[in-house]
């Protein structure tokens, strides 16, 4: 993914697929420190994504 493709991503309606490749690959740019701001700000937006989404719901109101 380009640095262009990156400012114009959308973490919120990305597949969780697509976030674990987009975090892979950021960590992967990192590992090899090539990554700047605009991949250090979509990682963390896609991480916060992902936990979000990972987090088991809550139920509102009472059952029965």
């Amino acid at each position: 993914m380009t640095r262009y493709e990156m400012k114009r991503f959308d973490v919120a309606s990305a597949s969780t697929a697509e976030l674990i490749r987009l975090v892979a690959e950021i960590e992967a740019l990192n590992g090899a420190s090539l990554s700047g701001p605009i991949e250090e700000t979509l990682l963390v937006a896609a991480m916060a994504e992902l936990d979000a989404r990972l987090q088991p719901k809550k139920h509102s109101g009472s059952v029965g």
